[in-house]
């Protein structure tokens, strides 16, 4: 049967936008095929090794997948077939010193045409008996490996095809030992086939994140004899785009809002929230992802047990250090002690530590560990004030100041009686009923008073922001006047002295431009 190719796309990493990644659930398929290059009669591995590969037992990619998607997707009715020989040696693969993947593929496919109907399967796997990339240092070319979807007519079926091109001793050198890693790199080349991208640090790394299936190849030293160091889960952020998570394993914390909630460890099969998501004000598209790492199942080889937190761009291209291609990386982790090393405390997040982004006002506070992860409240612009009045001869002022030259904030204050119901005033002339709207034009300051007049009431003020305000309290009474910073106001601002006021002293808070 003729089969008709079209050009194979050039990287998986960065082909595909996350809008455009297709959910993988249910069976996926995939046929080995194992090819000896023309000439070259080697045969380096054999179809029992990759059968053994595939197997739904631990350590087999078919229950590594299953437990990365909660038992959502498998390779059942994968197959290994082999060896056949292309019509070409391993230098006429060669086009501009790169291995000419759409070559391969093709020669391929039609040396098994006889014995393999492709659209019974989901993906192909390409198995060489010799490296890839024979042009480039000995080092390096034993770690070329390909991974993508590819748009092609094959059967006369027309669709996305997932390919994997990788050689049977495929290596890679793991803190300058030269590493078998056949399992975790024929993993991530099928992740890249599945749509994922690759992950990495803020260092220019593509191969960096140590908490990524999608990343860094050598986490830790958990090995197999035969398939060498055994992969790792893919980080939250790509399990979503698999659909893999849940409505139920998601929480979205938006400007505004705080949140606490037990974040349940990715690799555990146990219900509950394993992935939290902060928008960043004024730019919903771009957030933080937080998520919690254990040691067990596949991510026993993690370097530590810690909450994680990435930076996501959906729309983020990197060019790699090498000036190879531009490079699809969407999530960073969060390394704040910029070593250039993911594997250590930088990026681990643990018991009574604060993650603080103030340009941002996000705050993420790790609660206790618990037996299944960890307690975590994420802060996005909101402000405590523990002490509030009204009434009884008294007022509070809330003072608020927009940073920002380009855009308002609107938010709300909700205020809380000392018996935690909603505490019912008049701000600003109008009645508040537990809470009031606020808004602050650009470069604006907004002030909004309680009426001394009524019962004395006393309680606690929570504020809600679309963006970072500096914020304080003023309270005003027969006796004088007592100022309050909030949380987040700047290094720059200062408390002022007493100054005379109609009701006696008066003291205030001098807030500062942030961005000054």
């Amino acid at each position: 049967m003729k089969r008709i190719l079209l050009p194979v796309l050039l990287c998986a990493s960065f082909a595909l936008a996350s809008a455009q990644i297709p959910v993988q659930l249910g069976s996926k398929p995939w046929i080995f095929i194992l090819c000896k290059f023309a000439g070259n009669d080697s045969e380096p591995t054999t179809i029992a090794r990759y059968e053994s590969l595939l197997s739904e037992e631990y350590p087999g990619l078919g229950h590594y997948f299953r437990e990365i998607s909660q038992n959502q997707m498998n390779l059942f009715g994968s197959r290994v077939i082999g060896w056949y020989t292309l019509p070409r040696t391993q230098p006429e693969y060669l086009t501009s010193g790169r291995f000419d993947l759409t070559k391969a593929l093709n020669d391929a496919v039609a040396v098994t045409d006889k014995d393999v109907y492709f659209p019974n399967y989901y993906g192909i796997a390409l198995v060489f008996n010799d490296f890839l990339a024979p042009a480039v240092p000995a080092a390096y070319r034993k770690t070329m490996g390909y991974g993508e979807p590819v748009q092609a007519r094959i059967d006369g079926i027309s669709r996305r095809w997932g390919v994997t091109w990788l050689p049977a001793e495929h290596r890679h050198t793991v803190f300058g030992h030269e590493t078998n890693t056949l399992h975790h790199t024929q993993a991530h080349e099928i992740g890249h086939a599945l749509g994922l991208p690759h992950s990495s640090g803020a260092y220019g790394d593509t191969y960096d994140n140590f908490w990524d299936l999608m990343s860094y190849y050598g986490a830790g030293s958990i090995s197999h004899p035969d398939f060498g160091l055994l992969a790792i889960h893919p980080i939250a952020y790509h399990k979503h785009l698999l659909g893999w998570l849940s409505p139920e394993q998601k929480l979205t914390v938006s400007p505004g809002e705080q949140k606490t909630v037990e974040l349940v460890c990715g690799s555990l099969d146990f219900p509950g929230v394993k992935m939290i998501r902060v928008s960043f004000p004024g730019s919903p598209g771009l957030f933080y992802t937080i998520e919690s790492r254990k040691q067990s199942g596949y991510d026993a080889n993690l370097t530590g047990e810690a909450v994680i937190i990435h930076d996501v761009d959906p729309n983020r291209s990197e060019i790699t250090k090498n000036g190879f291609v531009s490079d699809w990386r969407p999530a960073h982790v969060v390394d704040p002690d910029r070593n250039g090393y993911t594997g250590d405390e930088g990026t681990m997040w643990r018991p009574g530590e604060v993650f603080s982004d103030v340009e941002r006002g996000i705050y993420v506070l790790i609660g206790d560990k618990t037996e299944n992860g960890y307690q975590v409240t994420v802060s996005n612009n909101v402000q405590g004030f523990s002490d509030f009045v009204s009434g009884g001869g008294m007022s509070s002022t809330l003072v608020l100041v927009n940073p920002s030259s380009s855009h308002p904030v609107e938010g709300n204050a909700r205020m809380i009686s000392s018996a935690g119901e909603p505490l019912s005033t008049v701000v600003n002339g109008a009645a508040a009923s537990g809470e009031f709207e606020i808004s602050v034009e650009p470069d604006g300051v907004g002030l909004f008073s309680t009426n001394p007049a009524g019962a004395l009431q006393l309680g606690s003020l929570a504020l809600g922001s679309s963006s970072p305000l500096a914020a304080s309290l003023l309270f005003e009474g027969p006796a004088g006047a007592a100022a309050v910073p909030g949380q987040t106001v700047p290094r720059t601002s200062a408390l002022l002295p007493s100054l005379p006021g109609s009701t006696g002293l008066r003291s205030g808070v001098a807030i500062s431009n942030p961005r000054s």
